[in-house]
């Protein structure tokens, strides 16, 4: 087991079809191609363009969390990620 602490992250609201950075094996919705996915800034505010299957499984393995709401941390993404014609919707 890893004692690694959890990376905040902040969510910028934003949705757009490009590739997944994170690209978890057997998770990643962007494994055939680009796909609706969203960006997160880190703690050090570097962005991470991820879909949300691999969000979703950062955040539930714990190796993401959310993070407190900042100056440059807009409302969550939406919960219907159908705007692209998705395969994940």
């Amino acid at each position: 087991m890893s004692t690694r602490t959890a990376v905040p992250i902040r969510r910028t609201g934003v949705v757009f079809v490009g590739r997944c950075q994170v690209s978890l094996p057997g998770v990643c919705l962007t494994a055939d191609g680009p796909e609706p996915i969203t960006a997160v800034w880190d703690d050090q505010g570097r962005q991470i363009d991820v879909c949300r299957a691999c969000l979703e499984a950062r955040l539930d393995e714990g190796q993401w969390v959310p993070g407190e709401r900042g100056w440059f941390s807009p409302p969550a993404p939406p919960e219907d990620w159908s705007c692209c014609g998705s395969k994940a919707s």
